[in-house]
């Protein structure tokens, strides 16, 4: 294939081979493809492209190697916690058939990242801080766990607009706890 020829002149990231991968998969090479993605990963094994990753995942659950599958999801999630990353958390692990598992280690690595923000110091941030239960309420919002969502607004501090989609979510069933936030 003179297309990777080409491209494997730069493999200076993880992209590079991520592309490379895609070549030999739409070739339906699966085996090339998944080779050129693990080499991919090993050669640059910190802060991986994400992209890379998730072809991997498929990769991976084509070939049921399900751990790797999750392993790499959860790497994803733990290197930058968000609800995107969550939530692909929640797909893996709910094709898995692991989710609740999943959820609780989830939810406890999110409340350690919240504590281990706020109680971070340096020249800028001298004292620590209120804990930013963002996270967490935005997780909530998305679960439609209003009880949770509750928990975490008077908790810690919040982005406003997820505090105003709490209100808008308990406006019907609470008015007066939507008032209250």
């Amino acid at each position: 294939f003179r297309s990777v020829a080409i491209k494997s002149q730069d493999l200076t990231s993880s992209f590079s081979y991520l592309n490379i991968a895609e070549i030999w998969n739409k070739a339906k090479q699966s085996d090339k493809a998944l080779e050129w993605a693990e080499l991919g990963f090993k050669a640059f094994p910190d802060r991986t492209d994400n992209r890379l990753r998730d072809f991997l995942v498929v990769a991976y659950l084509k070939r049921k190697r399900k751990d790797e599958a999750l392993q790499l999801t959860w790497i994803q999630f733990e290197e930058q916690p968000s609800l995107e990353h969550y939530k692909k958390l929640h797909g893996i692990a709910t094709k898995l058939g692991s989710w609740q598992e999943q959820r609780e280690r989830a939810l406890e690595w999110v409340s350690k990242v919240i504590a281990r923000s706020a109680n971070t110091t340096n020249q800028w941030k001298q004292k620590p801080s209120k804990p930013n239960y963002s996270l967490r309420l935005a997780i909530a919002l998305w679960e439609k766990d209003l009880d949770a969502g509750w928990s975490a607004a008077h908790d810690g501090i919040c982005d406003r607009n997820l505090l105003i989609a709490l209100a808008a979510a308990l406006e019907s069933s609470c008015p007066g706890d939507a008032i209250n936030l």
